[in-house]
């Protein structure tokens, strides 16, 4: 059951970090930058850090308690495992130089992330930051016909 656990938070945590990778560079070619993150932390949706980090402190949890609760021959198991995990599901998933099978489902997550987010700042009579997530989304709808 500890390796289903250990399999399952390093397939979530490479899935996370390919969302990031996404939002990155997608930040960067709507705001035609080519250093820091663009317009990354506007088009990421508010919960994900929240839930990103939730999984990697379960994922830290569960690999320090394998050195601890069993051994460190336990520990170093589960370390490489999730480490392994992380490696193959990015080799799958994530493979340089081509779209993710993942990429229309990122595309979504943000696209309504943007929307609700626009809709939230109009409801609640923010015009300025209404306004700002207004241009960014006519760009992401522009660059992705």
């Amino acid at each position: 059951m500890e390796y289903f656990i250990i399999l399952a938070l390093g397939i979530i945590t490479r899935i996370i970090l390919g969302f990031v990778n996404y939002t990155k560079s997608l930040g960067l070619e709507l705001s035609n930058e080519r250093d820091g993150t663009g317009y990354q932390n506007a088009i990421t949706p508010p919960l994900f850090p929240i839930i990103a980090s939730v999984i990697y402190g379960l994922s830290l949890f569960v690999i320090i308690s394998g050195f601890f609760d069993s051994s460190f021959t336990t520990g170093f198991i589960y370390l490489g495992l999730y480490l392994l995990t992380l490696i193959v599901i990015g080799a799958t998933l994530f493979k340089p130089n081509s779209l993710s099978p993942l990429a229309k489902p990122f595309y979504h997550i943000v696209l309504n992330s943007m929307i609700n987010r626009y809709s939230n700042y109009k409801k609640n009579n923010d015009q300025v930051r209404a306004q700002a997530i207004e241009i960014v989304l006519e760009r992401f709808k522009e660059a992705y016909k």
